[in-house]
């Protein structure tokens, strides 16, 4: 059965393609997925809604993905895709690659720190 993707999903799918960044969607990182994923840079891209109440449960499966995968999130909220602030958010996830992707190892530790 294909998977059904949201309207957020497809929208933000939309502007990274009008960039040129290649992207997969509900990409599998057994025993979860991810919304978005940035192959070309192993980045991961969560649409956080009204499912993702639980900061703890999201922290917990941001350190297992990031423990096991090496795989880094951006969240980004659906409010921001509805407000169709396209460049802000384009620009958010070029910042990420370009900046925070250069000093993986700092991020681990910041990230750490913050569970």
């Amino acid at each position: 059965m294909p998977l059904q993707y949201t309207k957020h999903q497809l929208q933000l799918a939309s502007w990274l393609k009008d960039e040129k960044i290649s992207f997969s969607l509900e990409k599998e990182f057994p025993p979860y997925f991810v919304d978005i994923y940035l192959g070309e840079f192993h980045l991961g891209i969560e649409i956080n809604s009204r499912f993702h109440i639980s900061k703890n449960r999201d922290k917990l499966r941001e350190k297992y993905l990031l423990d096991t995968y090496n795989l880094f999130l951006i969240h980004i909220d659906i409010k921001e895709i509805d407000n169709k602030n396209k460049n802000i958010l384009i620009q958010k996830i070029k910042d990420f690659i370009i900046n925070d992707k250069n000093t993986e190892e700092d991020l681990r530790s910041k990230f750490i720190k913050e569970l």
